[in-house]
């Protein structure tokens, strides 16, 4: 179980207060705070030390603003909010503090979660991607987030427009479970358009959060908040991303903590999919269908399930009077693609002349019929129907 502020030992809620109003510090960040806190071995410890031996750790500014009033009023207000029985504090020194976060050279301190906090220490795959994502990247996002609930391993993401709201319907959706960081305080769901989604999560799932209750989302959180996606995962998916976007920041550090990473590839005209399709040029590894994501994985996901996961009965794939009938939920693209397969295999070529499309749709729709588990590609690029 977690702790909460109003059932916690004394000693224990002034070691909460003791850390908050050290990370209240102007200029003392996470990493300064770390070595405070490993110098001295407790917050507490830190702020009943001498000054001089906090000035040689932390300088004179830290002691200075300990002393400022409005520093006073900062950390109550932070543990004012924190009375709420849904909000609970984790501390690094905490058993219950996710020990995949102690891979980071710079693991927050403090953690503040609504929801479910044994999540933190379940199988989980990251889930990231584009805010101005496309239908296809959605739709993607919500099929991966939905084969991950049936292999019952928790999805991590961000809760941000597109890709991770996706990702988190997705596999809500399907029964599974979800970890939303944000980059605000756990009690201020941004953005406004995602707060019913939050609060699913947090009834659901679990949110987390590094930042003090009440803390709007800024630029700069934004960042900080992608290492601890990261390090939450055991691997890395990347949905769609530009070549500047942010997920491509989660990437690096998952790299750093030598994570798998993965990429499902896009059109190659479309901005959102070049961060996707570059990853996967420098060497990501590409997910062309949910049964070889979760081979990847090591995990097993039974057949029936997946059927009801695309919204398609077992008998519908397997009847032969029913092998023409589409699939519910395409696209017309991926629709005009599916009744161009068949059993037997073919290339793209003759996909795109039965589709009557241009290579780079039929390769898009292609990728979301893998995904769906759909459509089966053998070697040679060559494509048919899953029997």
């Amino acid at each position: 179980m977690g702790y909460s502020l109003g059932v916690s030992s004394s000693e224990r809620a002034r070691e909460i207060e003791a850390v908050l109003r050290l990370g209240c510090v102007p200029g003392v960040g996470t990493r300064a705070l770390w070595r405070i806190l490993t110098r001295f071995g407790s917050g507490r410890r830190a702020l009943d030390a001498s000054p001089g031996r906090l000035d040689a750790v932390a300088g004179t500014a830290c002691r200075d603003a300990l002393a400022s009033p409005g520093l006073d009023r900062r950390v109550c207000d932070a543990l004012d909010r924190c009375r709420t029985p849904e909000i609970e504090i984790l501390l690094w020194s905490d058993e219950v503090y996710p020990a995949r976060l102690g891979h980071l050279v710079d693991p927050p301190p403090v953690l503040f979660t609504r929801g479910r906090i044994e999540l933190l220490s379940r199988p989980a795959v990251t889930i990231v991607g584009s805010r101005r994502s496309t239908a296809y990247g959605r739709r993607s996002a919500e099929a991966l987030g939905a084969q991950m609930a049936l292999r019952g391993i928790t999805v991590v993401s961000g809760l941000a427009l597109g890709i991770d709201g996706a990702s988190h319907r997705g596999t809500l959706e399907a029964g599974g479970d979800t970890i939303a960081v944000l980059g605000s305080g756990v009690d201020l769901i941004q953005p406004a358009s995602h707060r019913r989604l939050g609060e699913r999560v947090a009834r659901e799932g679990l949110l987390l959060s590094e930042f003090l209750p009440g803390e709007p989302a800024r630029a700069h959180h934004f960042p900080r908040r992608n290492r601890i996606l990261a390090a939450l995962g055991g691997a890395v998916v990347v949905v769609e991303a530009a070549e500047k976007s942010g997920a491509l920041i989660t990437v690096e550090h998952a790299l750093d903590l030598g994570l798998d990473v993965y990429a499902v590839p896009g059109n190659l005209d479309a901005p959102q999919s070049r961060g996707c399709n570059l990853l996967i040029r420098q060497g990501a590894q590409v997910i062309t269908s949910p049964e070889e994501f979760g081979r990847d994985l090591g995990l097993v996901c039974g057949s029936s399930r997946e059927f009801r996961a695309c919204g398609v009965s077992e008998g519908a794939r397997s009847s032969p009077a029913a092998r023409n009938e589409v699939p519910t939920g395409l696209d017309d693209e991926a629709r005009r693609v599916w009744l161009a397969l068949s059993e037997r295999s073919i290339g793209i070529d003759d996909v795109a002349c039965g589709a009557k499309l241009q290579s780079a749709p039929v390769l898009a729709a292609l990728t979301i019929l893998q995904v769906a588990g759909l459509v089966v590609q053998e070697s040679g690029m060559r494509f048919r129907r899953a029997s």
